[in-house]
């Protein structure tokens, strides 16, 4: 009976201890699966910070990109003045536009030029939010010209719906620009350090 007693004592411990282990294997098992999670979850931070950063430099290259396309394309048409001097007095000092003659047709093929500068400019200001710093200063460029250039007025009354983000910068409730039948005051803000070497090369000399 001892025997057997005995038995029955070593057969429960050897249980007990049996079950001890699994319990303190699963345990094991359950923090390196803890570890592995929080392992994962870090490199995931990691890879997340990364790619905003990526995203952000992407950005930012984009709007660079689309900021010096649009001077590019302005500073193509700002050279029309400096080969074509005797343009700039009807774009800058309301000259009265010829009423037929090769000068005209010169005249509005330049004014749709810079109209579609001008609108290119303004609609990328607002769809790439990258770029929308370096063309800020586009409205205030853009409403000058809309309100004082006479040639580039024409255009858009001649061509109404052409240059809707122009348009929208129209005083007038129908849409149509102002006239100003006054000299044209050649600065402009956005580029103060391009317009007087533009000037002084297209002005005539006093001499």
């Amino acid at each position: 009976m001892e025997t057997s007693g005995f038995a029955v004592e070593v057969g429960g411990l050897i249980v007990a201890v049996g079950g001890l282990v699994v319990a303190v294997c699963g345990l094991v098992v359950a923090v390196c699966g803890l570890v592995t999670t929080m392992v994962a979850i870090r490199y995931a931070a990691r890879q997340s910070t990364a790619a905003a950063e990526q995203v952000r430099i992407s950005n930012g290259i984009a709007g660079v990109t689309t900021t010096q396309g649009v001077f590019n394309l302005l500073h193509q048409t700002l050279r029309l003045f400096v080969e074509h001097p005797e343009l700039y007095p009807y774009f800058y000092e309301a000259k009265p536009i010829p009423p037929k003659g090769k000068d005209r047709a010169r005249i509005h093929m330049t004014a749709e030029m810079l109209a579609d500068v001008l609108s290119s400019a303004l609609q990328m200001s607002r769809q790439v939010p990258s770029a929308k710093d370096g063309l800020t200063p586009w409205v205030m460029y853009a409403t000058h010209m809309v309100a004082t250039c006479l040639p580039l007025q024409e255009v858009m009354k001649r061509h109404p719906g052409w240059w809707p983000h122009l348009e929208s910068l129209s005083p007038l409730p129908d849409g149509s620009p102002s006239a100003e039948t006054g000299p044209v005051t050649p600065a402009r803000p956005l580029f103060g350090t391009l317009s007087a070497p533009v000037r002084q090369a297209v002005q005539p000399s006093a001499d």
